[in-house]
């Protein structure tokens, strides 16, 4: 339940009942270094969004396609290992730490191996992340010069193994010290077991278990030796990465996990109990079979057709044919134990929404979850239809616009539609009760999650349809440069762009709702000392910069107004008492730092109303029209923010009068529309930017003036605090 409440101080306080109280009245979680996990996640989905898009632009779409394996490194593992594994394992072991202690009934086995695996496991994704872009581009590079992968690869050497090796054992650390605190935590509270524990708590010890496995076999992938046979092998060894490592990871991590999440949240949203507890038991073992029958067949195939494709000299796919019935069969029958598994928790999650989603103000949040057992329901029947001979031997027929359909399109679905999906819609409901405070606002809830499973179905019925179109037209003879053409009319990079900025603005939605419950207080305290320096310059660059004198003016003008105070110079100094108490300015304005005015000279002060009244518009197109020629910040200049207006206006000139124009025309004019494209597009951002803070603080800056003067913001106040 939740409830607001009021203090001495007559602000309103949030209680939630979130069942983290003992009978001792301390609380079994300390949801307060579970925060952070939430701010990261929030983080790399912005990457993610903006990676998305930024892949798919025509100019870099172009590029990437022709760069062999380093385009793959910059797109399918660098936004795979960004998205899935920062934005979604990392959410993942948060909301597993929250859960467990209030499951158990205990704390935590360890607080510190809790912050040492995040650390490690955020420090080696993100540098994992930022290790895979600069070798992508380097090795794809030499290939657009005319070297081959191999060759391009040799020629960085100690540069792309050394980096991805230790990044990923960073990651691997952090892994297996959440496991070690998960299976510690589960392990002492074995002999005081309840219903409730034994029913869910498998699904995270499962979780933890396929984490440590996935995870153990992406550290010894990316060994040097490890990474030149599977290069090697081709398709064989594609068995074993990314095939069997992204299942392990995905389904036996994230999945079984996934599970976990929707039995133990779904009736503390709705209130109604789980609709069959049995049928819980049977989905979890029939997948638990399937999944790690599947990945010990992928691997095992992998092995033993690799071999033959090094040690003979054949092709993968003649090495498949020597498999017969023992490639596909084992596969199916694994592949089907796992479906039963899935398709067995999914109709239990739909009945028990099929009681009702409750009467929260959260509890759409439910019906968000039911959606994410759909997107589960398709991808993993296409993933049955993928394994079929005829399917298979028809996406290998299809070659690139095969690779829409698998990996992209299964893949989007199960990452975004499935993982992002439910790991998104448990922040909005946990992160308001680990803060005690409300959601920043359930309309932006509504609206990101709505969007998010708007952008996935167009994203996967738009590969799809692309996929299954460019397909046959390949197969029928044409190269996939034609098939796009004929297909798209030269539009097929700008649908993409479309539907991957679908998905961006929902994860951009979710952020500033994370960052918004937060509070800005609060994500400062994060970064120490750093980070409330970094917080006190950034409002003070956008803070308006309004002199003392001319707040003092205004204070009098409403006393007068109000029949306290008569106006002129010649005042009353018994009144300045109360005209000239400062401005609590703190995060809405900046202070001049100037001595309250009492006996200058008015005509020689700037009114209040010249500086709190301006047209945004105004400063809109002051913005933007200068920044197309060259001068970006007289939008914030006007709006009397001069530091960040020269803060642009320097970084403007350095960036694009010197670099853009003098450099890039010189050594890369094929890039020139994305640049001048950027260039348009600034500015536009700049000045909406610049209005809309300049609008949010003047509202906060006239309460402050009617607060001073101790006048009631009624509505003729209102009105005529508007005049000045």
């Amino acid at each position: 339940m939740t409830a607001a409440v009021k203090d001495k101080n007559t602000k309103t306080r949030w209680l939630y009942d979130s069942g983290n109280l003992g009978p001792d009245g301390q609380p079994y979680s300390d949801d307060s270094i579970l925060v952070k996990f939430f701010v990261v996640q929030a983080f790399a989905l912005t990457l993610a969004a903006i990676h998305g898009v930024f892949q798919r632009l025509p100019f870099m779409a172009d590029w990437l396609r022709g760069a062999d394996y380093g385009g793959h490194l910059f797109t399918n593992l660098g936004l795979t290992h960004i998205n899935v594994v920062m934005g979604g394992t990392i959410a993942l072991a948060g909301i597993t730490y929250y859960i467990l202690p209030r499951v158990l009934k205990r704390p935590l086995y360890s607080k510190t191996l809790c912050n040492i695996g995040f650390w490690f496991t955020t420090c080696g994704v993100f540098g994992f992340y930022c290790a895979l872009l600069p070798i992508g581009l380097t090795e794809g590079s030499l290939v657009h010069q005319g070297y081959t992968y191999q060759q391009a690869k040799d020629i960085v050497g100690f540069w792309h193994k050394f980096p991805e090796a230790v990044t990923a054992a960073c990651m691997g650390i952090g892994y297996w010290v959440y496991v070690t605190n998960v299976v510690m935590t589960i392990w002492q509270s074995r002999r005081d077991a309840s219903t409730e524990q034994r029913f869910t708590v498998k699904f995270h010890l499962v979780a933890s278990i396929a984490l440590l496995m996935g995870t153990l076999q992406g550290v010894y992938q990316v060994l040097p030796w490890s990474l030149d046979w599977l290069y090697k092998t081709g398709a064989a060894g594609q068995l074993i990465d990314p095939a069997s490592h992204a299942h392990m990871n995905l389904v036996g991590g994230v999945i079984f996990a996934f599970m976990g999440f929707l039995y133990y949240f779904i009736p503390r949203i709705t209130g109604h109990s789980v609709y069959s507890i049995r049928l819980a038991n049977f989905s979890f073992w029939a997948l638990f079979i399937g999944v790690f029958s599947f990945w010990l067949t992928l691997i095992t195939l992998g092995f033993i057709e690799g071999d033959r494709v090094i040690s003979r000299g054949i092709t993968a796919q003649a090495a498949r044919a020597e498999m017969g019935i023992w490639h596909s069969v084992p596969i199916a029958v694994a592949g089907s134990i796992m479906a039963i598994g899935f398709w067995t928790f999914i109709a239990n999650i739909l009945l028990t929404l099929k009681k009702g989603l409750g009467k929260r103000p959260e509890s759409f949040l439910a019906g968000f979850m039911g959606l994410s057992c759909v997107a589960l329901l398709i991808s993993t029947s296409q993933g049955i239809l993928q394994i079929l001979p005829s399917t298979n031997r028809w996406m290998e027929e299809a070659r690139e616009a095969g690779e829409l359909i698998l990996p992209m399109s299964h893949a989007q679905m199960n990452i975004v539609g499935v993982v992002t999906l439910t790991l998104t819609t448990i922040c909005l409901f946990a992160l308001p009760r680990m803060l005690d405070r409300p959601l920043f606002s359930l309309k932006l809830a509504k609206f990101s999650q709505t969007m998010l499973v708007v952008g996935v179905s167009v994203l996967y019925l738009g590969l799809i349809y692309l996929g299954i179109s460019e397909g046959n037209l390949i197969r029928s003879g044409l190269n996939y440069a034609q098939a796009r053409e004929q297909v798209t009319g030269g539009l097929h990079d700008w649908i993409l762009v479309f539907m991957y900025s679908l998905v961006g603005i929902a994860y951009i939605g979710h952020i500033i709702n994370v960052i918004g419950t937060i509070g800005k207080e609060r994500l400062a305290n994060y970064g120490g000392d750093f980070g409330s320096r970094v917080s006190r310059t950034w409002n003070y660059l956008q803070a308006i910069n309004i002199p003392e004198a001319s707040l003092d003016l205004a204070r009098r003008e409403i006393l007068a107004r109000q029949g306290n105070l008569p106006i002129g110079e010649g005042a009353a100094d018994s009144g300045s008492a109360v005209v000239t108490q400062a401005v609590t300015v703190g995060e809405g304005a900046a202070d001049s730092g100037s001595v309250p005015v009492t006996r200058r000279p008015t005509e020689f002060i700037t009114p209040a109303k010249v500086i709190l009244n301006q047209n945004p518009l105004k400063i809109l197109l002051a913005e933007i029209i200068p920044g197309w020629i060259g001068f970006l910040g007289v939008g914030w200049l006007m709006s009397r923010r001069p530091a960040m207006a020269v803060m642009f206006f320097v970084l403007w000139q350095l960036s694009f009068w010197v670099c853009l124009w003098a450099v890039l025309a010189l050594l890369a004019p094929d890039q020139i529309p994305f640049w001048v494209a950027v260039y348009f597009i600034t500015p536009i951002l700049s000045g909406i930017w610049a209005a809309h803070s300049y609008l949010k603080q003047v509202t906060h800056l006239k309460q402050e003036l009617l607060a001073d003067v101790n006048i009631i913001p009624g509505l003729a106040e209102r009105e005529q605090i508007g005049k000045n």
